[in-house]
């Protein structure tokens, strides 16, 4: 099985699920690629030529059997790039595309428990997220196995098939499958307890990390769908193989290095490395380095202007998607910082260091940062996005 989780915001869709692919409780890879772009492409006539009037994407994620959902996902995803429009010029909802699925799901699953039911049930969840152009809204539709009442009473035996809902599209709702959801419930309760703001990544990366599940495990995918389609995020990782150096990898995939000149993705998440970055941010600082004694707002603060550096300097776009606490900014003359206007005493006040030549067009995102003025100690609540650059020259003996 797997565990992946989504969420909607106010205009796109997050995803992420583990790596771990598994037999029974043994894992046999630990890249398996659980969540998928699938293109959309839409063409009718025209004086007597085909005219593709429509491209899109959006996002696929699975968990259970890798062999349906992958004969599924090749089937449905040839299906939604021969779409033919040619009375209308119609274009399909996200809906259309989950019943496309459903509709591949329902033969494959059929077929798969006619011909080998000794070692069923088999079985598959699925996700299609995505922004749909008919509602304007970002969706989530899931897809999953069920017992045909009908069928079966035909059969006298068990007779499987696939099924769709649409899923409550309320900002923030949290939706979960696999066999490690029981887990993550478990987890957000106790952090929402002890009123903790909510982190449906952070969670699914504590439940991958501790092996909570068995057939949980490797590393964390991340992907985001919105009006402009879909994307899957390349990943930071501190070693690759047992090689050392930072690598960047796609789908657990090495892509540090281009392909005849070609690269792959514009958009980086870092996993694997925050630790790293944390203990390297402490020790330049004369702290103590053991960044699990450090406060949540003091990793928040060290990972984020870490991230900003290297964003820079590999000229890659840092996507920031929720607001976290971060330690209150210490500024030095001559430093740059992102600052933010305090509600409180109308000044700008610093939040996070960031290079002297810092590109504010690599940030991205609706995320941000909450800390405490420099100046009068009150609350400043700043989008990354539209912080304002600006180098210290204020004396703070």
């Amino acid at each position: 099985m797997t565990l992946v989780v989504c969420f909607t915001d106010s205009d796109k869709v997050h995803c992420a699920a583990d790596s771990r692919i598994s037999s029974g409780n043994a894992p046999i890879m630990e890249m398996g690629a659980k969540i998928h772009i699938v293109p959309i492409r839409c063409t009718s006539i025209t004086d007597g030529r085909e005219d593709i009037f429509f491209n899109h994407t959006v996002g696929f994620a699975y968990a259970g059997s890798s062999l349906l959902a992958s004969n599924v996902l090749a089937i449905a995803s040839s299906l939604c790039q021969m779409i033919c429009a040619d009375q209308n010029r119609s274009v399909p909802s996200l809906e259309t595309i989950a019943k496309i699925f459903t509709h591949c799901g329902s033969h494959v699953i059929k077929n798969m428990n006619f011909l080998h039911p000794k070692g069923g049930p088999h079985r598959f969840g699925g996700l299609i997220f995505g922004f749909c152009p008919i509602e304007k809204k970002p969706l989530i539709y899931q897809i999953g196995t069920i017992i045909s009442s009908a069928d079966t009473a035909l059969s006298g035996a068990p007779f499987y098939d696939a099924d769709m809902k649409r899923l409550v599209d309320k900002k923030n709702t949290i939706t979960c499958i696999g066999s490690g959801k029981e887990e993550f419930w478990r987890r957000h309760d106790a952090r929402e307890a002890k009123g903790k703001a909510s982190d449906p990544f952070g969670i699914l990366r504590e439940v991958i990390e501790d092996e909570a599940i068995s057939d949980v495990g490797g590393s964390i995918l991340q992907a985001r769908a919105d009006k402009n389609g879909c994307v899957i995020y390349t990943t930071l990782v501190d070693g690759y193989e047992g090689r050392d150096g930072v690598y960047t990898t796609l789908l657990g995939v090495d892509i540090t290095f281009p392909i005849d000149g070609f690269t792959f993705g514009r958009e980086a998440v870092f996993t694997d490395l925050d630790r790293v970055f944390i203990r390297e941010w402490l020790e330049r600082r004369g702290r103590n380095p053991n960044w699990r004694q450090a406060s949540e707002k003091t990793r928040n603060l060290a990972l984020i202007e870490t991230q900003l550096v290297v964003c820079n300097g590999r000229r890659m776009p840092m996507s920031f998607d929720r607001f976290v606490m971060i330690e209150p900014a210490s500024p030095q003359m001559g430093v740059s910082y992102l600052t933010s206007k305090c509600a409180t005493c109308s000044r700008a006040a610093p939040l996070i260091a960031i290079p002297l030549t810092f590109d504010m067009n690599l940030v991205r995102g609706d995320g941000g940062v909450i800390t405490k003025c420099f100046f009068c100690g009150g609350t400043v609540l700043s989008k990354l996005v539209s912080a304002e650059p600006y180098i210290w020259n204020i004396p703070t003996y």
